[in-house]
């Protein structure tokens, strides 16, 4: 009989038992997966869910349908020809959240069908099924037994969180998570350490695939990746007095830093070769303390949770927290994950306190570990927002390092679990019975995430897609597929929230249930000149901005009525109407209007005044008042002058009152006055400035404030003075801006 020397067992056996670990773990990986498509599947078909409407259709999550409907179309996810019109496309380099291997895949899956929000809600079930076998496939390596592991991967797949984000924020996908938050616990616990083999090459593969593939998609699991590791690699170094652990987490995150690199390579050479755009992302460091995790949230059950008991605590928490609306109160850690978070933090006080579990080689210690880590930094008024106050602040969703958390229980869980079953002769006798009851234990965790049904796809979510859709589908008829189209009211990109009732991002429905060759004015970028040209020209006087659009090759102008909807007064549709001489079209919900330029050709040809004329005589104009002008073009105003291009829409903003008196009229205008006398003449409207109000202590001076917007290509090249007026019947106060227009 022939025997391997070095260990002693005969070959065929050892094959044999590889074969049948490789099957083991075949079927361990494929299991939960499985069975997490299948769950996914019951529970939308038990929502009524219509797959080809988004599972959300509102707010972020639009953002997120249409980068990747612009994806499937064949755009850069940074740029998309059918928006930001007249430009050619977006340009949304200065927002980078790169995703690359989601893109990828979703590109590959679009070769095959051009229903992308069908197709985009069927890669998010994938992604879930692919979280369960990545899951499965950490648990296993970090020696849980396979019954338990494709258990508690199902478990980590189905979390509440995963679909409380779905479609919200695609880019909070987790299947990498596993695999990150594995290296951090056997970096923890010494298990790559070997003094036969160098430290780069003590890093398995597993390593080396979490965290550079993570370089290259959301950066915030990148950094909570990163963080993790460093901290299980001091805390191993620290307790086996060996730099090892320091080293293989400085390789890691050196080839997490290098990805994410070439992931944002894009983003830095466009800010090299055009400037940075603060505009683009704002965040303070108050926002840590609004997204950041909340143990109560944690340890709450979900609402509408499907058992009495549960829904009643859940009822009773909402009722004394009344203000929890934030994407932080979505994170739940459900039933079982509420006792293994318990359990680790009394954990922590058994081992300060000299108690060891007999059975734990050093996993449950670590989990216990990374789990404080985790909260001591991402809490309200932790360790992140004081990272967020002094060194960035661009970092504000601390919540959802739950995904690590919701790991690290578990594996916690099943580490424990499976050392205690090891030990007793019966469960090894009884395999049978005691795998059965594990699944049932699975059951019952299983039942914080039955509430999903009700949460997952609203009635109103359908029909507001169906009215939308047909909609759309009726202006493609009328423009014979093809054109661009003008948006009212304006909404930047990205901060997507617009005056009215429009919630952020609005704009890009019609873009996502278009399916012909049309482009939307949405979609340009704050802070650059191709918002400044759209934002200005939305705000022109009705016939200004037909002329200006027309102008500019637009066949139709779409009207959101939500964006009127505190002050219907102000709405153009009535004088669009009149000026085009036409009656718009409009939704089946009524709240979009649509007027077909195309038709009312002719009657828009013509340039209308778009400045008005002198509201009252010169000789009745007197010096008078305060005044301060902002910004224009969105830029700060830069005395002595202000260089302003003649081809881009005036737009002007500050505020101007009496401040002695306390008045503020509520007409207002800009004079701009050239040399031979010639002036002209755009009138404003008011807002609300609560900041003169505090500075000079007169409530009256509230709505000082002004916005004017103009054309101003009919002057020739010059400097131009500044005066902002407020008129009264039959006289005016005229305050100087003091500073000259230089018009190129």
């Amino acid at each position: 009989m022939i025997r391997d020397e070095t260990t002693g067992s005969e070959p065929g056996r050892r094959d044999s038992s590889t074969k049948r670990k490789i099957l083991t773990w075949a079927l361990v990986i494929a299991a939960p997966a499985i069975c997490s498509g299948i769950v996914v599947g019951w529970l939308l078909a038990a929502a009524h869910t219509d797959m080809g409407v988004p599972v959300v259709y509102e707010r972020d999550a639009l953002y997120e349908l249409a980068i990747f409907k612009g994806i499937g179309e064949g755009n850069l996810p940074w740029r998309n020809s059918h928006l930001a019109a007249p430009f050619g496309g977006s340009d949304w380099l200065d927002y980078p959240l790169y995703q690359w291997i989601d893109y990828g895949a979703f590109r590959f899956f679009s070769l095959f069908t051009n229903n992308y929000l069908k197709l985009l809600n069927l890669y998010w079930v994938l992604t879930i099924m692919v979280t369960a076998a990545v899951a499965a496939y950490c648990f296993l390596q970090l020696r849980v037994s396979p019954v338990l592991s494709g258990c508690l991967a199902f478990l980590y797949a189905m979390q509440p969180y995963v679909f409380v984000r779905n479609i919200s924020h695609f880019n909070l996908l987790c299947y990498l998570v596993p695999l990150m938050a594995t290296a951090c616990l056997e970096v923890a616990t010494g298990r790559w350490e070997n003094r036969k083999v160098s430290s780069f090459g003590q890093i398995p593969m597993h390593g080396w695939v979490a965290f550079v593939l993570q370089g290259i998609s959301f950066f915030y699991f990148s950094f909570f990746g990163a963080l993790l590791l460093f901290v299980a690699a001091l805390y191993g170094g620290c307790r086996r007095r060996t730099v090892r652990p320091l080293v293989h987490s400085a390789f890691l995150i050196a080839a997490l830093g290098c990805a994410s690199a070439v992931a944002f390579s894009p983003t830095l050479l466009h800010w090299l070769m055009h400037g940075t755009n603060p505009s683009a992302v704002q965040r303070s460091a108050a926002e840590a303390e609004v997204y950041g995790l909340r143990i109560r949230h944690l340890l709450t059950p979900v609402r509408d949770h499907p058992l009495a008991f549960m829904r009643k605590l859940s009822d009773i928490a909402q009722a004394e927290h009344p203000d929890d609306s934030t994407e932080a109160s979505n994170t739940r850690l459900g039933l079982l994950g509420t006792i293994g978070f318990v359990a680790l933090l009394a954990y922590i006080f058994a081992l300060l306190a000299g108690w060891w579990f007999p059975l734990d080689d050093g996993i449950i210690t670590a989990c216990a570990m990374l789990l404080l880590a985790a909260i001591l930094w991402c809490t309200v008024g932790g360790f992140g927002s004081v990272f967020n106050t002094f060194v960035s602040p661009i970092l504000r969703g601390y919540d959802r390092i739950i995904v690590f958390i919701v790991f690290f229980i578990l594996e916690a869980y099943g580490s424990a679990t499976s050392a205690f079953l090891a030990s007793k002769p019966w469960a090894r006798a009884h395999r049978v019975a005691v795998a059965t009851i594990l699944v049932c234990i699975t059951g019952i965790a299983f039942a914080d995430v039955l509430w999903i049904p009700h949460g997952i796809q609203s009635s109103e979510a359908r029909q507001t897609a169906a009215s939308d859709h047909a909609f759309v589908s009726a202006i493609e008829q009328t423009l014979g597929g093809q054109g661009m189209v003008f948006q009212l009211p304006y909404t930047g990109y990205p901060d997507g929230g617009g005056p009215g009732k429009i919630l952020p991002f609005d704009h890009a429905r019609p873009y996502l249930q278009s399916s012909a060759n049309l482009q939307w004015s949405w979609g340009t970028m704050v802070g650059r000149e191709d918002a400044q040209w759209t934002r200005g020209v939305a705000h022109l006087p009705p016939g200004s901005l037909v002329w200006q659009i027309e102008k500019k090759g637009f066949r139709g102008l779409w009207i959101d009525t939500y964006g009127y909807a505190d002050n219907p007064s102000r709405s153009p549709a009535k004088a669009i109407a009149t000026i085009l001489g036409q009656e718009p079209m409009a939704s089946s919900d009524g709240r979009y209007l649509f007027f077909n330029l195309a038709s009312a050709h002719a009657l828009a040809a013509t340039h209308p005044d778009s400045s008005s004329s002198a509201p009252v005589s010169q000789e009745n104009i007197r010096q008078g008042g305060t005044c301060y002008v902002d910004s224009i073009n969105d830029a700060e105003v830069t005395p002595p002058s202000t260089l302003v291009r003649r081809d881009i829409v005036f737009q002007a903003d500050g505020w101007m009152a009496d401040t002695d008196t306390g008045v503020a009229l509520p007409d207002v205008y800009l004079e701009i006055s050239g040399a031979g006398g010639k002036r002209l003449y755009m009138q404003g409207e008011r807002y609300a400035r609560p900041d003169v109000v505090n500075q000079f202590k007169k409530p009256s001076l509230l709505l000082s404030g002004f916005s004017v917007s103009g054309d101003v290509s009919a002057l020739e090249p010059g400097s131009y003075q500044i005066r902002i007026l407020q008129v009264r019947p039959g006289e005016a106060d005229a305050c100087s801006a003091g500073f000259s227009l230089e018009l190129r």
